[in-house]
C-alpha cells in the first residue's frame, strides 16, 4: 500500500510522460519533495543527472505500485541483463 502523497508523485510523473522526462517539464510542487525523495529511495523513480539537465522516469516497480503493467521493454531489457549476470 502507498501513500496518497507517493501515488500524486507517481502519476504526475506518469502524466509528464513516465520515461526520462526532464525536470522542468514535471509539474511537481514543493509540497511534493518529501514523497519524491521517498520514491526515489524506494526505487519507484529513478533520476538520472545527464548533460542535459536531470531527467526522470517511473522504474518497473514505480509503475507497479500505481497498479499498472510496466512496458514490455522493461521486462526484455532485464531478461537479457539477467542473461550476461550469470
Amino acid at each position: 500500500m502507498t501513500s496518497p502523497d507517493l501515488v500524486r508523485v507517481l502519476t504526475v510523473l506518469l502524466e509528464a510522460g513516465a520515461e526520462r522526462v526532464p525536470a522542468e517539464d514535471i509539474a511537481w510542487a514543493p509540497d511534493m519533495t518529501p514523497a519524491l525523495n521517498h520514491a526515489i529511495s524506494m526505487q519507484y523513480v529513478i533520476r538520472k543527472r545527464t548533460a542535459h539537465g536531470t531527467r526522470f522516469s517511473l522504474s518497473e516497480s514505480g509503475y507497479t505500485a500505481l497498479g499498472l503493467e510496466p512496458p514490455r521493454h522493461m521486462t526484455v531489457s532485464r531478461f537479457i541483463r539477467s542473461l550476461f549476470r550469470r
